[in-house]
Order: structure tokens, then sequence, then C-alpha cells
């Protein structure tokens, strides 16, 4: 080997070949600076992620909650529809209409088939005959001109003129002539017959057809409805559907695909005549509540649970036929809520329970939307929405939670320590303390305002004190002299009542069935009754209405045998305004009632009031003082009053303070404001000023943060809004308990919900027409008389007729069927269609001195002193109610022939009508059994308007439902006036107008004229 080391490689060498040259770069791809490869991949990742989010989008549209709702119904939907199928189609198995129908309806179709064959056949010989018949009326044309044309030679020849080359020929012509015309009357013979042929054949098809057309219909009249259930399964179910139809179902269905023709799509009702607020503009209300409650409007899904169901009370609201149909007044109208979404939170649902709190969170994913103003009533206090629309009415059809709780408002007086625009007019609903001192001992008035649930548990007076802030030993203490002071300051200022004299000696057992039967228990209660109700338990407005007045427990221990004689004699002359009517007792009846009401005694209630602490009264003035002068100043003023003045003082003070000046007439307080909230648009209040204080109820349960769990709430302890805070005590909340029953709390909380000014815009507001203004009135009028305590007045009231019914079986000895039979004619009156049914001019007297219509009744009509203008008001809500004339009607004058007469007389006799077993007759009493007695025909002309008395003999069921009265026509009396009904009616009702009241005595109406 060399020493030698080889040559170190060139770097020519050592890197193999030459590279290439570098590829140009063009002036495009120097200005770009991106890299289009790169690029390329994210746009494949983009247009995938794309496609996902499309596919994802497509998938959650499909799977929307509402399109499962839909497609839940539509399986419920073929079930009922299978299940009504199989009902109908098993109806018709044994039907024998649908049998005889089918029967001739298949006869009739084998003799049309068999005919048809003959039929064709008649039709193609008479088209063969019409195409020979067009051929030889060609050539019967050419013989008739030919004929002519010799006919014409033929006379030219005979006038002697030569006709070039005709040959005058004539009987070789007529011979002709008559060959053709031989001819033709053969085709036309044969024509002629065809002709027939085929009407006598399209006559027998037509008689066939029609006859098939008549079977058919009588089947399809059997079977309408199983034939329109195969058809709808025929199109939706895919056990009936063909397989087509199955198909072209399953692909309309499939994602995009469902754009075309939708099976599950939103619904929605538009109703442009009500509107909405969207920021600040209003629109169309737009309704999409349907596309859940596809059920809502179909009383084949009545019984279904929600969303499916049927709306309760179709006949009311939604169907076609009601008088709230979908189309008009959508839904929420009257539920609330935000329409125009369709998830379940965004129509703001508001759930019924804790329970359906929780359920729905977890099954729906609920929680509060607090971006709407009118969220959804719960279930429990929908009615609430009536009463956008009937804000007018004291009485609205089919809301009777609504109307209960109206009435307990009423009752209540709520009215008076709050402002409702909805009882502006009415009266104060305590009675007046001007003349306490000559009703009341102090000792009885200190313990009846401390707790007057202890004299008597139903009492309307509610308790403002021993409440869950006012209830500490040093609260109790500082309650009896706050107390005192206002007994103190009362009875200082009360003035003489001059009563009607010394009571004389009364029966307390006459007077308990004078209570019984002359009305006094459409009002009242018994003491028995009282005692029985641990708590208020009017569980409805017929209770309510003999809790008008307060009952008999205990009034023997509450005021003297002198004021009560003086107050049942004549209530009006204690107090002016009182509600409490005059029934016209005589003195010895006023006696009796007095003897038996002053039995009733509660003796383990009276206890000596504790004696006045003059330093707690100081405290108390001072406290007052200090409100509006400083401290020195009020300790001065005090120092410079006597000890009498300082409790008087602090008691006006307190009546003020607690507004006992609302309910009751104080002297002093005449123009004192309420100390409540205004209630009239309290439904719309915003939550935020609301004060829940702490949020925990007397047991330390979370208070619902809404508007009606803090109604709930402040209802069952009007206090507890206090609990955990330190205030002083004139800065605590006095809101009075009334110790309403749970279910009286949710029906005043359902008039609250509903108490919204409301805006003809935005709501389906009942027409303010006069006729509505003038039922209103009345309304109002007559729930503060409580003339439904007695009588039936739009299909509500006559709360005293089981009373009636207790006093015939304790004190007449009746049975119970007779007393059941008996209690309605032995009640006052029906008063349904009275406006009809009266005078003007007689009711406005009648109100004011009430005549003795039905002497048969012990219950009687009292006196109210109603005013001109009261009186007015309700005949015209009377006769508003039956869209009769007002304030004239027209006058008839009888004028009766002999016959006419004579044949009156003959049609009242018992005989024919018999008229007089039922009808009083001047002083003749009816002949008949009690229960179907009627009123006296000696007030016919002054008191009934005369086309009722012919409408009501003509039918009186129609005017009357369930009267006992008689129908006589249209059969009536054959043998008289020849027969006519017409003209019997009017001369009854004539001479029924010719009786005159003041006739007593007169014979009877079937002796001889």
């Amino acid at each position: 080997m060399s020493d030698t080391p080889p040559d170190k490689p060139t770097p020519e060498a050592s890197a193999g070949p030459p590279a290439p040259p570098p590829k140009p770069v063009s002036e495009e791809e120097r200005e770009r600076h991106y890299d289009i490869g790169r690029l390329n991949k994210w746009f494949a990742v983009g247009a995938g992620l794309l496609l996902v989010s499309m596919i994802a989008g497509f998938a959650q549209d499909y799977a929307r909650p509402w399109k499962r709702f839909q497609r839940e119904f539509r399986r419920i939907d073929r079930e009922i529809t299978r299940t009504a199928f199989a009902e109908q189609s098993e109806l018709l198995a044994g039907n024998a209409a649908y049998d005889a129908a089918y029967g001739e309806a298949l006869a009739a179709a084998r003799t049309v088939d068999s005919l048809r064959d003959d039929v064709r056949t008649a039709d193609g010989e008479v088209l063969r005959k019409s195409a020979e018949l067009a051929t030889l009326s060609t050539r019967f044309q050419d013989a008739r001109g030919q004929l002519e044309r010799a006919r014409y030679r033929n006379e030219q020849a005979h006038a002697g003129v030569t006709v070039p080359g005709a040959g005058l020929r004539l009987s070789r012509t007529e011979a002709e002539l008559h060959g053709r015309e031989e001819t033709f009357a053969e085709i036309a013979a044969e024509f002629e017959a065809a002709e027939l042929h085929l009407a006598d054949a399209e006559s027998q098809l037509a008689s066939f057809d029609a006859e098939l057309r008549v079977a058919e219909r009588s089947l399809g009249a059997v079977t309408e409805d199983a034939t329109l259930l195969r058809r709808k399964l025929e199109r939706e179910d895919p056990q009936y559907a063909r397989l087509g139809v199955r198909i072209a179902n399953f692909v309309r269905d499939l994602p995009i695909l469902d754009l075309s023709q939708p099976a599950l799509t939103v619904n929605q009702v538009v109703l442009p005549t009500i509107r909405e607020n969207l920021n600040y503009v209003q629109v169309p209300r737009v309704d999409r509540c349907i596309t859940c409650h596809v059920g809502a409007a179909r009383a084949d899904m009545e019984g279904i649970t929600n969303p499916h169901g049927a709306h309760p009370q179709l006949e009311l609201v939604l169907s076609a036929q009601s008088p709230h149909p979908l189309e008009e007044f959508g839904c929420t109208t009257c539920h609330g809520g935000r329409g125009r979404a369709t998830d379940f939170v965004g129509t703001v649902h508001t759930p019924d329970s804790e329970f359906q709190r929780e359920l729905w969170t977890e099954e729906y994913g609920w929680q509060e939307y607090h971006l709407w103003d009118e969220p959804m009533h719960p279930a429990r206090y929908a009615e609430s929405g009536c009463f956008q629309c009937h804000s007018g009415q004291l009485q609205v059809r089919g809301a009777e939670k609504l109307n209960y709780g109206l009435n307990i408002v009423e009752q209540a007086g709520c009215y008076s320590c709050h402002e409702i625009d909805y009882f502006a007019d009415h009266p104060q609903r305590g009675p007046s303390l001007r003349h306490v001192a000559d009703k009341l001992t102090p000792d009885f008035a200190f313990q009846w305002i401390k707790d007057p649930g202890g004299f008597r548990a139903n009492s309307w007076m509610p308790s403002y004190f021993g409440q869950s802030n006012n209830s500490t030993s040093e609260d109790l203490a500082r309650s009896d002299q706050e107390i005192n002071a206002m007994v103190a300051f009362l009875f200082a200022n009360s003035t003489p009542y001059d009563t009607r004299g010394v009571a004389p000696a009364g029966d307390a057992v006459r007077g308990e069935e004078l209570v019984a039967s002359v009305g006094c228990m459409a009002c009242h209660q018994t003491a028995d009754e009282a005692r029985g109700a641990v708590q208020r338990t009017a569980a409805g407005q017929q209770d309510l209405r003999r809790q008008f007045g307060p009952s008999f427990d205990g009034i023997g221990s509450k005021v003297s045998a002198e004021w009560l004689f003086s107050w049942v004699k004549e209530p009006a002359s204690y107090h002016a305004a009182t509600r409490m009517p005059n029934l016209r007792l005589t003195d010895e009846e006023a006696a009796d009632i007095t003897a038996y009401l002053t039995e009733q005694t509660n003796d383990g209630f009276l206890r000596p009031a504790p004696p006045t602490d003059r330093t707690a009264i100081d405290a108390i003035l001072l406290e007052f003082l200090s409100n509006t002068a400083p401290v020195t100043i009020a300790r001065e003023r005090i120092a410079a009053m006597s000890a009498t003045e300082r409790v008087e003082l602090a008691g006006e003070r307190l009546v003020g303070q607690y507004g006992c000046y609302a309910c009751h007439d104080v002297a002093g307080f005449e123009n004192a404001k309420p100390i409540g909230t205004e209630l009239t648009d309290i439904g719309r209040k915003n939550l935020h000023q609301f004060d829940f204080g702490f949020g925990e109820d007397e047991e330390g349960d979370h208070i619902e943060d809404s508007r009606v769990g803090w109604w709930e709430a402040k209802l069952a302890n009007p206090r507890v809004f206090d609990r955990h805070r330190d205030i002083a005590p004139l800065q605590r909340l006095r809101m009075p308990n009334f110790r309403l029953s749970p279910a009286q709390v949710e029906a005043v909380v359902t008039v609250l919900a509903g108490f919204k000014e409301t805006d003809a815009s935005t709501t389906a507001i009942l027409p303010r027409t006069p006729r509505r203004l003038r039922i209103e009135a009345g309304e109002h009028l007559v729930r503060q008389r409580n003339c439904q305590g007695c009588h039936l007045i739009q299909d509500e009231g006559g709360a005293v007729e089981p009373m009636i019914r207790d006093w015939l079986i304790r004190f007449q000895g009746r049975s119970d069927s007779d007393a059941d039979a008996l209690s309605a004619s032995f009640s006052p009156p029906n008063l349904v269609g009275e406006g009809a049914k009266v005078q003007t001019d007689w009711l406005f007297d009648f109100l004011h001195d009430p005549q003795d219509i039905r002497p048969w009744l012990s219950v009687r009509m009292p006196t109210f002193g109603l005013s001109a203008e009261e009186r007015n008001t309700l005949i015209s809500y009377f006769t508003a109610l039956d869209d009769a004339d007002y304030p004239f009607i027209e006058s008839v004058a009888p004028a009766l022939e002999p016959a006419e007469r004579t044949a009156a007389l003959t049609m009242f006799s018992p005989q024919y009508f018999n008229c007089t077993s039922c009808h009083i007759q001047g002083e003749q009493l009816p002949t008949g059994p009690q229960d179907s007695w009627a009123p006296d025909f000696g007030l016919a002309a002054e008191r009934l308007r005369p086309d009722w008395i012919i409408d009501w003999i003509r039918d009186p069921s129609s005017l009357l439902p369930g009267t006992k009265m008689p129908a006589f026509y249209p059969f009536g009396a054959p043998d008289q006036l020849g027969g006519d009904n017409e003209r019997q009616l009017l001369v009854l009702r004539d001479y029924l107008l010719s009786l005159s009241a003041l006739t007593r005595g007169a014979p009877p109406l079937s002796a001889a004229p």
C-alpha cells in the first residue's frame, strides 16, 4: 500500500450529479401569501364541519320538542280513531237499519247492472238507425227536389206553357215521388221506433239510478261516521293505509323533504282584532299554543292528559259553537303567556305546584322566564283571565272560582281599605259606630275588637291583634291598651239612639218560627250553624249569601233586648245606610223574635276589660305625635291634656292607624282616605315592587317568588313579611287577618290576578253597550242587597229555599217528601223573565211598598228603602235582561163582546182549564193543593204586561222552565170561539185585564156573567 494519503475529494465529486436548476417563480406566485395545498386542506376541513353542523341542525330541527308532542298526539289520535272505528263497526254489525239500507243498495246496484246491457244494445241500435236515417235523408232531399221540379213542369203543361226538354211525363214523375215518400215513411217509422226504444231504456236506467242513489244515501246516513273514520285511518294509520300512502307519508316526514308538505307543522291562530304590545308597537296577537295542544278544541280528546287533551268546558271556550271560539279569542287572551313562542320555556308556562315545578324542570328544562311581563296563569288561577274581558260583571258564566272570589272580596269589604274601581260605589261593609254606646257595653267592645273569631267563628270582622307580628307578651300588653283607647274614643263620641220603646214580652217559640219563615235565614245563619264552623267553611256563593248578615250566635250576649227590638222593628232608625231591610214586623212579631234571639248567648266570651295603663297610653300617644313634631313639643302637648283626653286622642289616632273607619261609619272620619294599596291594576304590578321580606312563612318554608305566591302568603297571614324584622309598632304591617280558608285564599288570588286595567285594543272586552251597562249596574245593586239570598235571578240564588224546607218539616209537620214538593211553592219566586213579565210602573211602586201577591207565603218581600234612582236601576236591569220595553209599554184596553166573555168564563171553569183551582181570586183562596197555588188574578191588569199574558198562557214552560202551570195549548178549547187558538188567547188576556184588584169578594170566575 502506498503511504501517500488519497487526494481530498472535491465538493463537486461528493455532491453527486448536478441539481436541476430551480423552477422559475411567476409574478402571480410571488404576490400570494398562502399555500394552495394547505388552503385546500382547510377548505376540506371547513366543508366537513359545515356538513356536520348542517346535519346536526337538521337533526335538531327534526327533534324539536313540539314535533315530539305532535308525533305523540298522532299516535293517540290513531288509537282513538281505531277505537271509535271498531265501536262504529260493532254498532253497524247489529244495526237493523244498516242491514236494510245495505240490502236495498245492493239490490238496486244489481238491477242497474243487469239493465245496462239492454241499454247499451238499445243505444247501439239507435246509433245505427241514426246513421241510416242520415243517408236516407240525403236521398229524400234529392227526391223531394225532383218532385218539386215535376210538379212545376206538370203545372206548366196544364197551363199550356211549353217547357223545353221536360217531356211533361207526369205519371212517371208522380210514380217516382210516391216511391220516395214510401221509402221515407219506412225510414221515419224505424227511426221513431228506435227513438222510443232508446227513451224507454234511458227512462228505466234513470229510475234505477235514482233508486240506487236513494239506497246509497240511506246507507251513507247509517255509515257516515264509520266511513269518515275509515278514510282517516286510510290516510294516516299504517295498519289501514295502502302501501303507496305509507311510503308517501314516510318520505314526506323525512328531514329536508318535510319542507314541501310537512305533516308536523307550527299551527297558529292570528287575531287581528286583539292586539299585543311589542316594543311600544301594537301588533296582531299570534297564538301558537295549538302547535303542542293540537287536540285542545276536539271533543273526542276529552279525558286525555295534557298537552294532548281537550280544553275543559268546550261548550264555553274554543269550540266553534261556543261563545269563545278559538279563531276569535285564541289562547293567551285568557291564559297569558307568550303566544309567538313554540318552546316550553319561551311560552312562559307557570307551574301550578312545587311538585309540578320539579317535574317540569326535570322533563322539559323549565326555568323562570324573566323577560315577559305577562306569564301564563297557573292552572288553578286560570279563571283570572276571564276578568280581562268581563271586568264589569259580577257573575261570569263558567268561572265559579272567580265568581266566588269576587263575592268574598265584597263580603270581606276589601274595597273599603283598598281602592278598587270595580267596587267604587259599594257601601261600607260594617255597621255604624255612631251610636255604639247604646248597642254594646265597653267590655264586650273590648273583647270583640281583640278577638272577633272567639265570639263567632265565622264572623267577617277581621282580627288585628294576636297576629304573628304582635303576639309577644309585650305586644299583647300594648294591644290591650290600644284597644282600651279605641273603645274609649268610640264610646266618648257615641250619640244617643232613640229606640222604638221598651220591648214587650215575647214568645221565644213563636219567634223561632218567625225567624225560620219570614226570610231572616236568607241572610243569616243560626247559632248552631255558626258554632259548627271552627273556621269559615263557605264552600261557594250560596253559602256566602247566607253569611250576608252576622249569624245569631251569641247575639243575646252582645246587645240588649231593647236595642234588638228596635233594630228588627226598624233597622234604618239605628243606621240609615244599613243593608238590613225592613220586614214590616208588628210589635208582637218583633217582640217574639227578640225573645228568641236574646236566648242565643255566649256568656263565656264576656270578660272584663283590663284597666287602662296611663303610662302605656302616653307612650303610644307620644309615638303618634312625635311623627309630626319634635319629641319635646309632643311631650309638652301630652302634658297639657287631661288623662281622659290622652286616652281618647290615642284612640282616635289608633282608629285612623288601623283604618276602622273604612268599614264602619265613625264620626270625624267622613273624609278620611283608605289606608290600603289600590288594587285596581294589582294584577300587572311588577314583581320587584312586592316586599317579600325574608321570603319565609311562619313555618320557615320558602314563599314562591311570584305575584300569586306573595298574594297567597299575604292572605293566609297578612303580617308574614314582618317575620325576623325588628320594627317599631306603628311601622309594622297592619292588614288584619280574615281567617280565610285555603279554598277562599285561592278564590281571592284568582280575583287579584284578574284585577288589571283593561284596554279594548288588547282584549276582547265585552262591548260596553247601553244594555250591558244597565245589566251591570243592576247586578251590583242586586248583590249589595243580597236579592239572590231569596230569589233566583239569572239562574243564581234562592239560598233560602233549603231553610224553607226545614221550616215546613220542623214547624208545619210536613214529611220530607212533602217538604221537597212544597219548598219551591213556599219560597220567594223565581225572577227569570221578570222584565218581560211585569209593568214598569207597578214594579217601581212594588219595590217601594211591596204588595201581598202570594198570601200563602210566610216569607216576606222586605222594604229596602231604595231611592227612586235605585228602583229605576233595578227595573232597567230586569228589562235589559229580557230585552223588554223600558220604561214605557203599550197599553191595552180590553173590550169583550158578550159571546167572548161567556167563552172566557167557560174556559176558566172547572170543566175546562179550572183556573181557580190554583189562582187566588180576590178573597177566595184556590181549591187545589198548596204546592200549586198561584198569584191573584185581580192584580193582572196593573201588574202584568199584556203581551206576556198571551205568551204565558200559550207556553208557560218556555218562559219559566219547571213551572207547575199546565200547558193548555196548542189544543185549547176546540168548541169555543170556533176553535181559533189565537182568538181564545186574546179573549183570555182581555178578560184577565178586565179584572180589578179592588173587586175583592167577587163571584167565582166560573159563574155566569
